[in-house]
């Protein structure tokens, strides 16, 4: 990408976590996707897109409360399979 739009014009890297740690056989298990955040120009708009979580899906995984009372998810640092 720095060949195409220039090391001056990479503005962020946002690492996706998609799954839990896992491990495949002989290697560490592929659990993020890395995105690299280029800009044509100095010059960029910036769209903030925010999309709320389903109830449902609030309800199944957030069940943990921290000491200022938001809830959380003590996503699993081990799992089976890819």
């Amino acid at each position: 990408m720095d060949a195409v739009f220039g090391p001056g014009q990479f503005l962020n890297e946002v690492i996706w976590q998609r799954t839990g740690a896992h491990n495949s056989a002989g290697r560490y298990g592929r659990a993020t996707d890395t995105l690299l955040f280029y800009a044509r120009s100095a010059s960029h708009t910036w769209n903030a897109v925010y999309t709320p979580y389903a109830p449902e899906y609030i309800e199944e995984r957030y069940h943990y409360k921290d000491s200022d009372g938001r809830l959380f998810w003590p996503n699993q640092v081990t799992g089976a399979g890819i």
